[in-house]
């Protein structure tokens, strides 16, 4: 058997290369907003790359035209849908623009495959893009895409920019990263309810050391800044235990 040795970033593995799916799944509500899913296919190839060079791992990259929950919703209500109800609200009882309604309609991914849903619909709350790891799923949301209460796309430059940094991100989550957030006060203990929480806990707040807590510019942001010690450790570990 061939034995191979990656190094990921400071950390070496043996055994085959590690692999990942990054399976995308497009909604009507996104190719009517960035009229087309061009974005989608840039994203995932800057993040396959930045992947591979950080942690030899061989990403596949899948494209599906879809039909989200929010879509079926504005179908219902408007006949189609169109850049003027983008941004209307769900009357149904059990809304269709929430995060775990979208992922009910595309399904879970598995622990080598991750399926993200970019969605151009603004979602109840305006919610950021999130990761589910029990679910293997990532919902990309407008939040980071989209200014002002008529929720208008932001330049294509800052649309791209965005765009790449929320795949990154949550594919970070879904191969293990903790998120360094603060959840806020504690009544409980000195510190937040998160033991990775950069502020109370990992005493790095002033060094903004982890894209796992600030958002960046991933293609111009220096390689050692985007992700600590502490998050190399635990993907290197994860990608041993499930994507080989």
């Amino acid at each position: 058997m061939l034995i191979v040795i990656y190094t990921i970033r400071h950390f070496v593995i043996g055994g085959e290369q590690p692999a990942f799916t990054m399976r995308n799944y497009v909604d009507r509500g996104y190719r009517v907003r960035f009229d087309g899913y061009s974005n989608v296919y840039t994203c995932n190839s800057v993040v396959s790359a930045k992947f591979e060079q950080f942690f030899g791992l061989s990403c596949g990259c899948q494209y599906v035209l879809h039909t989200s929950s929010a879509d079926n919703c504005k179908i219902a209500r408007f006949g189609s849908v169109a850049s003027d109800n983008l941004v209307a609200g769900c009357p149904h009882s059990s809304s269709h623009l929430t995060s775990a309604a979208m992922r009910d309609v595309m399904g879970n991914g598995t622990n080598v495959i991750s399926r993200i849903l970019w969605t151009g619909h603004i979602m109840t709350g305006n919610p950021a893009s999130n990761s589910v790891s029990s679910r293997y799923s990532v919902i990309a949301t407008p939040k980071h895409t989209t200014t002002g209460s008529t929720y208008t796309n932001k330049s294509d430059a800052a649309v791209r920019k965005e765009s790449i940094f929320t795949l990154m991100h949550e594919l970070s989550h879904q191969l293990g990263a903790p998120g360094h957030y603060c959840y806020g006060p504690s009544t409980t203990s000195e510190g937040c309810a998160n033991p990775n929480c950069d502020t109370c806990y990992m005493g790095r707040d002033a060094e903004r050391p982890c894209m796992m807590t600030y958002r960046y510019d991933i293609e111009a942001t220096d390689e050692d800044v985007l992700y600590c010690s502490s998050c190399l450790q635990i993907i290197a570990a994860h990608l041993t235990d499930h994507h080989q």
